[in-house]
């Protein structure tokens, strides 16, 4: 029973640490403009907390439920529910990937690369600092993406199974993943890498699309 409220509570763990990616990606769409994304920043971010939460609420029962089982029925019961918890919470971090490739994208400018601010008020040092935001966020999203993939297997293999029960895969596609995906954040932090006051606004266009305009920026080197 110890092993498996261990075992729970590893795997919905990182459900936490999903939410703080998404504040990242609104920043972005606060810094380029909405008109670079489907769903505003406030959009993402109760979308994806409340499918989160969801996909929390049904690993946390279903941890319970297997933790408590005392049939294999009640065990199965359990570890099918933690399945679809795990299972919509891959679901939608695949979602989220695939927008956050469609606001990268959107802000890609020939020649320039992508995240241009050449024409927003923002230094060449602010847009370097972005680019590496930019690949951190990415490199932290697939370490999540995989290690998904990774438990949604595993526990569809039951608790006896090949990789619940081989540390090697445990150690190497959950906690050597989860670690990439938290370190990258303590190097590209986004504290230091963000502009520290963006005010931007939307402005109509005759075509009937928003873009941002971003009014100032402060973005902490101004003095070096």
């Amino acid at each position: 029973m110890a092993f498996k409220i261990q075992i729970s509570t590893l795997i919905f763990s990182p459900a936490f640490f999903a939410a703080g990616i998404y504040i990242i990606l609104g920043y972005f769409i606060h810094i380029f403009g909405p008109h670079t994304s489907p769903l505003s920043a406030k959009q993402y971010l109760w979308v994806f907390c409340t499918i989160d939460f969801c996909s929390l609420l049904l690993q946390a029962i279903g941890g319970g439920l297997a933790s408590a089982a005392e049939t294999d029925a009640d065990l199965k019961v359990g570890t099918n529910t933690m399945i679809v918890g795990i299972v919509f919470q891959l679901a939608a971090n695949l979602v989220f990937a695939g927008l956050f490739a469609t606001v990268v994208a959107k802000t890609y400018n020939k020649g320039k690369g992508i995240l241009n601010v050449d024409e927003l008020a923002v230094s060449q040092t602010t847009t370097k600092r972005l680019r590496t935001l930019c690949a951190a966020t990415t490199l932290s999203t697939l370490a999540l993406i995989v290690r998904g993939v990774y438990r949604s297997i595993e526990l569809l293999q039951g608790w006896r199974g090949y990789l619940i029960t081989t540390e090697s895969y445990f150690i190497g596609l959950d906690g050597a993943l989860m670690v990439i995906a938290v370190a990258v954040f303590v190097v590209a932090n986004p504290h230091w890498l963000l502009p520290h006051k963006v005010e931007c606004s939307e402005t109509s266009l005759e075509s009937g699309n928003q873009k941002g305009v971003v009014e100032k920026a402060v973005d902490g080197s101004e003095n070096e």
